[in-house]
């Protein structure tokens, strides 16, 4: 295996060489060292068993980070290693996150190597899983922990399925199969996630026994089984892609199943089709807890979509079918890639495209690369092209797309398929680029064609540009090449950034693939040459360079800033954006230039440089300094970097014995010598052999910038001598001029490079010669250690005179010591190692070093030189003050130099990680290996990338592993962490002590420079953490921290930390700030001492802010005590800024928190206990005047709750029990869901705490707790008086977590228990919930005091809800007191207690619960009858809840003992309440939201095939109500009947296979009865409204219908005069009924099991869409909303013809209103569902669409014209052509030439040709974007005689070729010109007289 191919071959070579021979040795020593000492904690129990297993992550992930491969014995061990400890982890989130990643990335990148070496069982990861997300597990975490810990797992899991056991498959589809059949209910969701992720799709095949074609039929219907559902469709689409992938042995029979396929596919498109809008008006949402498991990524379905696509085609043996569907796909769907379609959808089929050429260049390139022939395993060449040919149309439409994403993407797929079909390709994209050039109009094209211009150059060039008229390929291609070089040159403009970065992209690709620019000579015959003018394109591109960066500079520039601010305002612009490639274009500008005009053109660099003075573009003139000093270093040095040396030596005054020159320089002066010393600075990056000879003249300018007492020149200086260190001592790659000109491939091009090296030499390195290090050792002793003397002597003085030169003189010294110990980092010898930790005592085994290769290897320096650095920088901090930010700045980095070396943290166990994800640079210039079969015989299908972009991302990563091994120096298998304070440097402690100091400073810019190195230091040293962790914690408390930081001082005081825990422990008790509030008077804090209190617990946020920094905090119990105490002494900050900085620490630990760390046993320790007790008394009302602090405390309290089976429980619930009498609603809130978290467990969980249920019953059992508790309840909803804010607000409160106010965030905080283990209902959220109306947890706390203590609790409550009721009765209940009976009253029926027997032996169902239930429900107002819907709801589902458990934690019991308590509270709701008058409606809709919120979670528990015996009669009374319920005539009770209508019949009739004895059959047939009698009432209305129209004049002759009131009342005028309301009443019963359940069935997403009743009323509802009588307005409506959702019913394909014959009634019925609404239901219905259709069927509709283009009415003759137009799209091509044919040869027939034109024209009929026009009309818009040259023009050609027929036949000619033409002329005037011959094309511009944009 090889080590890192060209990441570590190509590294320095001694680098590459330890990298070699023995990374892989640390890895394995590391890993062993994992393993034992895993072996050692397994049996530990304890806060510290996972401790050290967590200190070798770091060590570990280094190794990790890397590019490279190491053996994979090793790899399979810290697999098997991990995964025990993950196993072993199950409560420890950040061990089983870390390893779990170090799992999922070894398993992911090691697949192959892995394989068939290591199996991994199913079951305990299925056990991690439902353990880590029990819902029983009744404990706090913070969302970003919980969000950490799904990814990992889910990531994990998907990782393991790949080595499963192949017999694991049947096993996991046995587990979760039940859950996933019962998709009424809410855990179909969850077991489809799993079921998805475990599911191991590579065994496919290899179990004989396993049917997977069955398991796929069935796994099909399931997903057609719910609808609109996004969370179900993107889950069955991953399964499905990964099968597809995974299926090479033709275990699945795809053929058979394309249909319905290709339909699920189209359905992910949310495209307008006819009337119907993108999306859906409806959604089925999926169960809470499944979106928490669960998250949804980003272009998910099309990712799936376009692997199923590519992957079935593979593996058919016949690939026609696939092919076929594929290709009626894109044409249904290419259409909305045009930019004309922009919409929402663009986003998605973007990504559709770029995933299907993604797939399909995989497939090619494994077949190309394992030589694959057989079928199923490869895509014949015939495929190949057809596919290619639908990707390039997607991507033709797309490339001008309005959306940059599609616009990227569609260019990327057009390059990536250049390399597949060069011949197809490549024309189209040198077409569209030449047409963007020349076009006049269209200039938002322009950007686009050169952008996919320039990233096809490359397969241009490789393949050649193969154009019309017998050129040569390659020579096409160069000279179109040569002269897109030249044309482009206008695009470098200022004003246009998107144009410009695509010009220097164009001219990056060239040169990418160019061997050189030099004319051909001499032995570099055969490579390839531009045809171009290289010296005069030079000279324009560098004159349009240079105009664009004098167009850049800003007037306004200022430089009166510090230096650090002033670099940081000069902002880089557009062009230094690695996207826009200025930097590549200048390198690769120069590489490729013949030497000559290379030196004239750096020259030219040069003296526009020196001759202009462009600060705001100082980045960028840099960027051409550093470009030009390393590719040609010599004419550099004579053109630009003496010139500079002398002008800068003229600008600046020479140093006259060491005194500073005053600054006395003019603001321009000032500008131009910034300008040249910045041009300088860049320039010497890399002339290291410069420096080293010419140091005295280097020194001169350097000396002379700090010897200025300008900030911005002495940092200029500063950065001078930086960078020259920089050049004399650095390891870089060199780009060399031959090695662009080598590996020269038979085309002519460049050769790019992959991850092999083949045979490409490594690059040569920069690798510091003696001159050079003699020259760094000169400087480092005349600036450093000059300026180390420098600041002793200036810290001896100790005079801060007034005149600054105090200042002065430390600045220049801070300026040598930073600039040396940043240029030279690494290079100078760094603070010795103790001797210990190389040889730990006690450690006797071999010491191996854990640190990475990467170290320089270069010393310079005197030893000692960091520690007298140190010290010097210790000795001057005391004398600066804290007055000067600049300053301060200026040494914070210069002891950032010291103690991190300028560089960046390793990762550590603490750390967040990281993915290397590839840039876009990378992605627009790769190479994929489909490209190989145009490079050369013989060579590898691998991904290649040019040689300049693998150099750079080959620095990048040396200075990755130079960092890494910068800080891992003392690490070895000895010590893999530093964890002893002892072990630090002495001077490093010290200094640090001020870096703690700097990190609290008054300004930003100094705090924020000492973070960094807080952070770095605390990853290099992590034993800093535990001593300097109190500080900050004491500093967010606002309480004094120690006077003397230094390690030293802290480490050496044995008291330190316990005298921190008891000062942070003094916030647990009251404070005076707590009793006594600020008065006017009284003493405060000045401004000065407040702006300095606020900037000490700022920066404290900040360090903690760090990942580092949290270290131990909940893996200790004291650490998580300490923290806590902090969080409440943050109670002392008064003024806003220092509230804000403290709640943001409060948020991250909230966030963050993992857990409370548990004990041997799983005890908690007694500072744990302590700190509870303290956050009780603090959390109590009243006890600390900042109540949000009291809110705080109770939040905590709830984190840290210990396990509801320890004693210490009880004074918790105690707590909380006492806290609900609270005055402060949100307390209240906290508390019950305090409460609710304590008790649930001792309901659910079968745990035991009698302590807790005495205490219960104790304070239930108090006088008047009824009254109390209820008044509580009450005033937990007082927002319910306000407006409707406070919905919002409540929603806010529920759904929102990091926004809102502190309280909100709080209380939402506390929600997070609930979101995770009780959040109801599971799948939709009620407006009761959403608004606050019920509020979960005090129906939950109900619930679980009636579950502890029935007797006391009924006894309590009885008399209070009796009151209640009454008075909600009398009407004189208020909104908030609703909420709470409704609350009350769901937890009483919840708990099952009514249905237990008392002492006296009744149950209080019978004795009063169910009275007071039916007067609430009867009383209750019909506006807030959805409270107590849900608190109907909630009551139903505890009882169900008790059905399904053993026991319950109730006195009723569980199992079947509960059957009777859900069938007598249903029977209850069941009964129609005895009102009459005008109440009866209102209590009708109450009664039946009731009955439909109760169904609704009985269908949510019990799949159909498991529904009790017990409650079948409940279903059959409702189906014996429904025939009556259907008669009623008020449409707001017609909606609630339909609604119970559909949830009856739809869970009855789901498609079920049910057991023949099953007393379910009975019902069902009611269920159907009751649908069958809908169905025939309606018909019979449509009856009457037609007999109605036919009475009055016919709609056909546009004559106003009778009314059909009159009608009925003309026919009865004899009879009853009560015949005309009869008849009235009968239809809105009849029709209006069937609309709105239509209504319901649809908008509640239960179309899939009702479609075949939805279906049969599809033909009535044609008929009712345009009813002219005014009192049949309404009706209309209903009917309306109806067909327009109907439109979104997926139908499965056996009702597929249903649907046909229902349309093909349409043509028959006489209102023209019900013709059309065919037709407009046909549009949306064929888009959909086009592939289910047969030819029979397709061909039946076909010719209705036709006979509607001569209808009687001209709306329907225009509806069928564009109908055709849409069902063209999906029509099989030889139907298309033989429909085509029928019109045009009937239009020559209507229109013919010669001596029988008058004749034809005679003897045929207006509405004969109207209806030819017509359909011809509808290919022609068929076709808005582009001319098919063999039929379009000959087509427009015939109908143009047409143009002289009277209307409507004209006007439609009229419109048709003016659509056409202003269509297509936006496209291309040549094309359109050309499909057309010159008689054509006058004939078609003479019809219309429109403008054209065109001259």
């Amino acid at each position: 295996m090889p080590c890192g191919r060209i990441w570590t071959e190509w590294l320095a070579e001694h680098v590459a060489k330890e990298a070699r021979e023995e990374e892989p040795k640390r890895f394995a020593a590391a890993v062993q060292c994992l393993k034992d000492d895993w072996e050692r904690a397994k049996g530990v129990d304890g806060y510290d068993k996972f401790d050290r297993v967590l200190h070798w992550f770091p060590r570990i992930f280094a190794f990790m980070d890397l590019k490279r491969d190491y053996p994979v014995e090793d790899v399979i061990t810290l697999v098997q290693v991990s995964l025990e400890i993950v196993f072993d982890a199950k409560d420890d989130v950040a061990v089983l996150v870390r390893y779990g990643e170090i799992v999922s990335f070894h398993l992911k990148k090691n697949r192959k190597e892995i394989a068939g070496k290591l199996e991994i069982p199913w079951r305990p990861l299925h056990e991690l899983a439902t353990h880590v997300w029990d819902r029983k597990r009744l404990s706090y975490q913070g969302e970003d922990s919980l969000m950490a810990l799904r990814d990992s797992i889910q990531e994990l899991v998907y990782r393991c399925s790949s080595f499963f056991p192949n017999s694991s498959a049947a096993e996991i589809w046995a587990e979760f199969r039940p859950a996933l059949l019962h998709t009424q209910g809410h855990e179909c969701f969850e077991a489809l996630g799993w079921l998805v992720h475990f599911m191991p799709t590579q065994s496919i095949g290899k179990d004989a026994s396993v049917n997977w074609d069955g398991w796929f039929d069935e796994w099909l219907d399931l997903y057609e089984r719910i609808a609109h559902c996004e969370f179900w469709d993107c889950h069955w689409l991953d399964l499905f892609g990964r099968l597809a992938k995974h299926d090479t042995n033709g275990a699945i029979d795809w053929g058979k199943n394309l249909p319905r396929l290709y339909t699920l596919f189209l359905r992910a498109f949310a495209v307008p089709v006819g009337t119907a809008t993108a999306d859906a008006p409806m959604f089925k949402s999926p169960s809470h807890r499944a979106t928490l498991l669960f998250q949804l990524k980003g272009s998910q379905e099309m990712l799936s979509i376009a692997k199923c696509m590519i992957y079935i085609l593979r593996n058919m043996a016949d690939e026609g079918p696939g092919l076929r569907c594929m290709e009626k796909f894109v044409s249904l769907l290419e259409q909305y890639c045009h930019p004309s379609n922009n919409g929402r959808w663009t986003g998605d089929l973007a990504s559709f495209l770029n995933y299907l050429v993604k797939y399909f260049l995989e497939q090619l390139a494994k077949q190309g690369r394992e030589g694959l022939t057989e079928p199923r395993h490869t895509i014949s060449k015939q495929t190949e092209k057809s596919i290619l040919r639908c990707l390039l149309l997607m991507a033709s439409r797309g490339q001008y797309s309005k959306e940059e994403d599609m616009r990227l993407k569609a260019s990327l797929a057009m390059c990536n398929l250049a390399y597949v079909d060069p011949e197809r390709v490549l024309p189209l994209v040198h077409k569209r680029f030449e047409e963007a050039m020349e076009s006049l109009t269209a200039t938002h094209q322009l950007s686009a064609s050169i952008h996919g211009l320039g990233i096809c150059v490359r397969p241009m060039l490789l393949a050649g540009l193969h154009l019309d008229g017998g050129f040569d390929a390659r020579e096409a291609a160069t000279e179109s090449i040569a002269a897109a070089m030249m044309e482009v040159l206008p695009g470098l403009d200022a004003n246009d950034q998107t144009k410009t970065g695509a010009v220097l992209r164009f001219y990056a690709a060239v040169m990418f693939s160019i061997p050189s620019l030099e004319p051909l000579s001499g032995p570099a015959a055969g490579r390839l040459v531009l045809p171009l003018d290289v010296e005069l394109w030079a000279e324009e591109v560098l004159s349009r360079i240079f105009a664009l960066l004098e167009n850049m500079e800003a007037p306004e520039h200022r430089t009166d800033q510090s230096h650090t601010a002033a670099k940081a305002a000069v902002k880089p612009t557009f062009l230094m954006h690695e996207y826009a490639f200025f930097e590549a274009f200048v390198d690769q500008l120069l590489l490729k230039l013949p030497d000559d005009l290379r030196r004239h053109v750096v020259k030219r660099i040069s003296g526009f440089l020196l001759t202009s003075c462009l600060p705001s573009v100082i980045k960028e003139a840099g960027n051409m300094c550093c470009s030009a000093s390393e590719i040609d270093p010599e004419a550099t040095i004579q053109f630009l970097v003496k010139p500079l040396i002398e002008k800068i030596l003229e600008e600046l005054p020479p140093v006259s014995g060491g005194s500073l020159n005053k600054n006395n320089f003019s603001h321009s002066l000032e500008t131009t010598v910034l300008w040249h010393l910045s041009l300088l600075h860049a320039a010497i990056a890399t002339l290291g052999k410069f420096i080293a000879s010419n140091s005295e003249s280097v020194m001169e300018v350097v000396d002379r910038a700090l010897a200025v007492t300008s900030k911005e020149i002495q940092g200029a200086g500063m950065d001078i001598l930086e960078n020259a260190l920089s050049a004399l001592t650095n390891l870089y790659p060199v780009l060399e001029i031959q090695a662009f000109r080598t590996n020269i491939l038979p085309c002519g091009a460049q050769s790019w490079v992959s991850k092999d090296p083949e045979d490409w030499s490594p690059p040569r390195w920069h690798t510091p010669s003696a001159a050079e290090l003699n020259a760094a050792e000169k400087f480092v002793e005349y600036y450093l250690e000059s300026g180390i003397n420098e600041l002793h002597d200036l810290a001896s003085e100790m005079v801060q005179d007034s005149s600054g030169d105090f200042k002065d003189r430390v600045t220049q010294s801070l300026c040598k010591v930073r600039a040396v110990l940043f240029g030279a980092k690494e290079s100078l010898v760094d603070f010795a190692i103790p001797e210990v930790v190389h040889k730990p005592p006690g450690y006797f085994g071999e010491v191996v070093p854990l640190r990475v290769a990467g170290a320089s290897g270069i010393t310079i320096g005197a030893p000692g030189l960091h520690e007298r650095a140190a010290e010097a920088l210790c000795q001057i901090c005391p004398h600066l003050g804290d007055q000067d930010p600049i300053v301060s700045s200026l040494l914070v980095e210069a002891i950032d130099g010291v103690l991190c070396l300028g560089g960046s943290p390793a990762p550590d166990e603490y750390s967040d990680i990281l993915n290397d994800g590839q840039d876009t640079a990378d992605t627009l210039f790769l190479e994929p290996p489909v490209a190989a079969p145009l490079l050369q015989a013989g060579v590898n299908w691998h991904k290649r990338k040019p040689l300049y972009r693998t150099l750079f991302r080959l620095c990048d990563q040396y200075g990755k592993r130079s960092s890494d091994a910068m800080y891992q120096m003392w690490y070895s298998t000895a010590n893999p962490i530093i964890l002893d304070p002892e072990l630090v440097p002495k001077s490093f402690g010290q200094l640090f002590g001020e870096v703690v100091r700097f990190s609290l400073h008054r300004y930003e810019v100094v705090r924020q420079g000492a973070l960094c190195i807080v952070e770095r230091a605390f990853v290099r040293f992590p034993a800093l953490v535990d001593i300097y962790q109190p500080v900050y914690l004491l500093a967010i408390a606002r309480s004094p921290i120690p006077q003397e930081l230094s390690l030293k001082a802290l480490h050496g005081n044995p008291t330190f930390h316990e005298d921190t825990h008891k000062q942070l422990m003094a916030f647990m008790s009251p404070l005076d700030v707590d009793s006594i509030p600020s008065v006017a008077g009284q003493a405060t804090e000045s401004t000065a001492e407040e702006m300095e209190q606020d900037a000490i617990v700022a920066g404290a946020v900040s360090v903690m802010a760090v990942s580092v920094a949290w270290r131990g905090i909940f893996r200790n119990p004291k650490k998580l005590a300490m923290a806590v105490y902090a969080l409440m002494g943050s109670r002392q900050n008064k003024s806003s800024g220092s509230q804000m900085s403290a709640s943001i620490f409060i948020w991250q630990f909230l966030l963050r928190f993992l857990g409370v760390p548990a004990g041997h046993g799983g005890a908690i320790d007694a500072e744990i206990l302590e700190c509870q007790r303290k956050l009780m008394q603090l959390g109590k009302e009243g006890v600390l005047l900042n109540w949000k602090y009291s809110l705080l405390a109770n939040i905590l309290l709830l984190a840290s709750l210990p396990n509801r089976s320890d004693a210490a429980i009880v004074a918790c619930v105690e707590h909380f029990l006492q806290a609900m009498n609270s005055k402060l609603p949100s307390l209240r809130q906290v508390c019950m869901v305090g409460l609710y978290s304590t008790l649930r467990p001792l309901i659910t969980s079968g745990v035991v705490n009698q302590s807790v249920i005495q205490k219960v019953r104790e304070y239930i059992s108090k006088p008047g707790f009824g009254d109390s508790f209820l008044h509580n309840l009450i005033h937990g909803h007082v927002t319910h008086q306000a407006d409707d804010d406070s919905k919002k607000y409540q929603k806010h409160i529920q759904y929102r977590i990091k926004e809102g106010s502190f309280e909100e965030r709080l209380v939402r905080n506390a929600h997070v228990l609930l979101d995770r283990f009780g959040k109801w209902p599971e799948t939709d959220n009620p407006s009761a919930t959403l608004d606050g109306s019920f509020d979960l947890p005090q129906a939950r706390v109900v619930q679980a005091f009636m579950s502890l203590a029935p007797s006391e609790m009924l006894s309590a409550v009885r008399q209070p809800v009796q009151a209640l009721v009454e008075a909600l009765g009398k009407h004189e209940a208020e909104k908030n007191e609703q909420s709470a009976l409704a609350e009350i009253l769901g937890g009483i029926l919840a708990s099952g207690v009514p249905w237990c027997t008392t002492s006296s032996g009744c149950k209080p169902w019978d004795e009063w619960v169910k009275d007071a239930l039916r007067a609430t429900l009867e009383a209750a107002p019909l506006e807030n009858s959805s409270v107590y819907v849900l608190a109907v709801r909630f009551g139903v589902r505890g009882l169900l809840d008790l059905v399904s458990e053993s026991n319950g934690g109730s006195c009723l019991g569980g199992g079947d003992s509960a059957m009777p308590a859900v069938k007598a509270l249903l029977g209850a709701i069941c009964i129609p309440f005895d009102i009459s008058g005008a109440g009866q409606s209102a209590a009708e809709i109450k009664r039946l939201s009731n009955l439909c919120g109760a169904l609704k979670e009985l269908m949510m528990v019990f799949p159909l095939e498991r529904l009790p015996a017990q409650l079948v009669p409940i279903f059959a009374g409702i189906l014996e109500q429904l025939p009556q319920l259907m008669n009623i005539e008020l449409q707001s009770v017609r909606d609630h009947v339909a609604r119970l209508m559909v949830l009856v019949c739809g869970f009855l009739l789901e498609d079920k296979q049910l057991p023949v004895e099953n007393s379910l059959k009975e019902v069902q047939q009611k269920a159907q009865g009751v649908c069958d009698l809908l169905v025939r009432r309606f018909a019979e209305g449509v009856e009457v409204i037609k007999s109605t129209a036919a009475g009055g004049v016919p709609e056909s002759d546009g004559g106003k219908s009778a009314d059909p009131m009159e009608v009925e009342g003309a026919g009865a005028e004899e009879g009853s005069s009560e015949s005309h309301a009869a008849a009235h009443v009968g239809l809105d019963a009849k029709v209006g009924m069937a609309a709105e359940f239509v209504t319901a069935g649809m908008r509640f997403c239960q179309s899939p099991s009702l479609q075949h009743v939805l279906l049969r009323l599809l033909s009535g509802l044609f008929q009712v869409q345009e009813l002219t009588t005014p009192s049949l307005k309404p009706l209309q409506l209903e009917a309306s909303t109806a067909f327009a959702l109907l439109k979104y019913l997926p139908v499965s394909v056996r009702h597929v013809q249903d649907v046909v014959d229902s349309i093909l009634e349409s043509p028959k019925m006489d209102q023209w209103s019900a013709r059309a609404a065919g037709l407009v239901y046909l549009q949306v219905f064929w888009f959909r569902h086009c592939f289910l259709l047969s030819p029979k069927q397709s061909s039946s509709l076909e010719d209705m669409v036709v006979s509607r283009l001569s209808d009687t009415k001209l709306e329907v003759q225009t509806m069928a014209s564009n109908t055709l137009a849409g069902i063209l799209k999906g029509m099989e091509p030889m139907q298309e052509q033989a429909l085509r044919s029928q019109f045009v040869s009937q239009i020559r027939r209507f229109y013919p030439n010669g001596r029988r034109a008058k004749k034809a024209k005679d003897c045929a009929t207006v509405q004969e040709k109207h209806a030819c026009i017509l359909g011809l009309r509808g290919f022609v818009i068929c076709h808005p974007y582009d001319i098919p040259s063999e039929w379009m023009p000959e087509l427009l050609t015939l109908v143009v005689p047409a143009a002289g027929d009277p209307p409507p036949i004209r006007t439609t000619v009229t419109k048709m070729l003016g659509d056409f033409r202003r269509t297509h002329e936006n496209e291309s005037r040549e094309d359109l010109r050309a499909a057309f011959d010159d008689e054509q094309w006058e004939a078609l511009m003479g019809v219309g007289a429109q403008a054209s944009y065109f001259t």
